[in-house]
């Protein structure tokens, strides 16, 4: 069982009564090497964020002297990082214990800079474009025929076939006719 190390109280107070609840603090020691960033994105922006269902990689942080950039599904975000108050991020554990999810002093105000997916609509910024480039819609099946109408036209020339009378023909021979001897 993990040590308390704070006691945090929540209180809800109504006309009638009033109740005090009492949650344990948790503080893990797995986690305590990594930096945690608070992001602060304008509300306009916000939406296009939307990670509800998201998993795995959604995106790839770039920091350098000047600032961050932060790709996340297609937008780019630039911002500073800025010192600022400490942040406790707890999350309720379910079981009247809060962990400490992630401590901070440092937030970053970010501006959507670019928008990815946009550029890749393939808008002509200048110039012209020739006939070589123009989509042209041909129906490549005009001269196929269908498998209806193959059956068609077969049986129209069976029909044809049946109602003329048999001819015969007579047998004839492209080879030379041998010459018979007479018998003296």
């Amino acid at each position: 069982m993990a040590s308390p190390v704070a006691v945090a109280s929540s209180e809800a107070t109504t006309e009638k009564e009033e109740t005090t609840t009492d949650f344990d603090v948790i503080l893990s020691s797995a986690g305590t090497d990594t930096c945690h960033l608070l992001i602060q994105i304008d509300p306009q922006d916000a939406s296009q964020l939307d990670l509800e269902g998201s998993a795995g990689a959604i995106g790839r942080f770039e920091a350098s002297s000047e600032g961050l950039i932060l790709d996340c599904r297609g937008f780019q975000y630039q911002g500073k990082i800025h010192p600022g108050p400490t942040v406790m991020v707890l999350s309720h554990t379910g079981d009247d214990k809060l962990k400490v999810d992630a401590v901070t002093n440092e937030f970053v105000t970010l501006s959507k800079v670019t928008n990815v997916m946009a550029k890749l609509n393939a808008v002509m910024v200048q110039g012209e474009m020739d006939d070589g480039y123009k989509v042209v819609d041909d129906n490549v099946n005009v001269n196929k025929k269908t498998a209806e109408e193959k059956e068609k036209q077969q049986e129209v020339e069976a029909s044809k076939a049946a109602a003329e009378p048999p001819t015969k023909k007579r047998k004839t021979s492209t080879a030379p006719k041998k010459k018979r001897a007479k018998k003296e």
